[in-house]
């Protein structure tokens, strides 16, 4: 194609934000610099643990939160991709991004719903020059997007709070809706796209990617935590989508944390799926393992100030050692908390979502009952949130 006289093309490489268990990491089939202009990515709100039916209660801000992390922070999120993008020098692009707020194979959403958050986020970072975001194009199928009225026969959900959010910061103010013809059996269609461009003051050179080995901020777009430390928990010091992780190896003292546990080295293949990337497949080389001797396992951060924080796992969803899924339970303080698990069989290694918690103490402990979990623990984040 670009061998045709007077041709301007330029070629979006399009992954999807996130991990698909049955699939290679998307990074893996990158074609190369030379055939590739920018790294486009399909976003979507659509991460919820749970389903809801159509006309029942949609999930609390609280849980769109916890999805919105997911989205920027967790495995391939944005904040993965935009890092890949800089260290490529590509700009990004969002040629498919909106709610999910349709119905799949359960009869149930496992989307938002009306998130007005979702845009005003992706809003930011689509308005922010340091993202280097050349063009987005907001998802548009009758009934399932923001411009079609909420009286429309075909919507299943009214989302009048996203419509007031997207017209006010990406669609040049309070327009006036479409008219749409309803009916009781909605034509079948194609989808459309609602397009937008950044202004021409956008940056044209992607920046050279930064890291720090102290406590890091997330990209702008997140939600202002700071990462207060990161362990390998096992193995020397390392760099993973720039994020440090300070060693752990058992032997030399750690400032500020503790653990009972014995570092047992394992090759990470024999969890499932093998790592992608050098960075990954070396800090789950090694893990934590119980002491026979002292049940349960247990990781303690000390020091702290009271506040909210967050706790992020590198694990996998199968027992390194015999092959099983773990029950994945944890205390934090006492409080009982669930490791969520992809649907595979095949085992996967990931950063896991965010445990979240309110200290009022200075200490933090994560204490893991003989249930499986703990010989998959690689690595361990402490972020404190605002």
């Amino acid at each position: 194609m670009r061998s045709v006289p007077g041709q301007q093309f330029t070629f979006d490489w399009n992954p999807s934000v996130g991990i698909n268990p049955g699939l290679a990491h998307a990074d893996v089939a990158y074609p190369g610099d030379q055939w590739v202009d920018r790294i486009a990515l399909d976003v979507y709100d659509g991460w919820y643990n749970r389903g809801w039916a159509p006309g029942s209660q949609q999930p609390s801000q609280a849980e769109r939160d916890v999805v919105w992390d997911e989205v920027l922070n967790g495995p391939r999120g944005l904040n993965y991709w935009r890092s890949f993008a800089s260290t490529h020098g590509k700009h990004v692009s969002f040629p498919e991004w909106g709610l999910q707020l349709w119905t799949v194979g359960d009869g149930l959403i496992h989307g938002g719903g009306d998130n007005a958050s979702f845009i005003s986020r992706m809003s930011a970072i689509i308005n922010d020059p340091a993202w280097n975001i050349d063009y987005h194009a907001f998802w548009e199928q009758r009934g399932y997007g923001v411009m079609d009225p909420d009286s429309d026969s075909a919507r299943i959900v009214a989302v009048p709070q996203s419509r007031a959010v997207f017209l006010s910061q990406l669609g040049g103010g309070a327009a006036p809706l479409p008219q749409v013809t309803t009916s009781s059996t909605p034509p079948t269609q194609l989808p459309s796209t609602t397009l937008g461009t950044l202004p021409a003051s956008s940056s044209t050179t992607a920046p050279a990617p930064t890291t720090t080995t102290t406590a890091s901020t997330p990209p702008s777009g997140s939600d202002d935590r700071v990462l207060l430390r990161a362990l390998d928990l096992g193995g020397p010091d390392h760099q993973w989508e720039s994020r440090p992780y300070a060693a752990h190896d058992g032997e030399t003292p750690v400032p500020d944390f503790t653990t009972n546990g014995l570092v047992t080295c394992l090759d990470p293949a024999a969890a499932g799926t093998p790592p992608d990337s050098p960075e990954l497949a070396e800090i789950v080389r090694c893990g934590l393992a119980k002491d026979p001797q002292q049940p349960p396992l247990t990781l303690t951060f000390t020091n702290l100030a009271p506040g909210r924080y967050e706790v992020v796992l590198v694990t996998t969803d199968l027992d390194p050692v015999t092959g099983s899924r773990p029950r994945a339970t944890a205390f934090i303080n006492g409080e009982q908390r669930r490791l969520e698990r992809p649907a595979t069989d095949g085992g996967w290694w990931m950063r896991r979502r965010p445990w979240k918690l309110e200290v009022t103490g200075t200490s933090l402990e994560l204490t893991f009952p003989d249930d499986g979990l703990a010989p998959s623990i690689a690595a361990v984040e402490l972020w404190q949130s605002p």
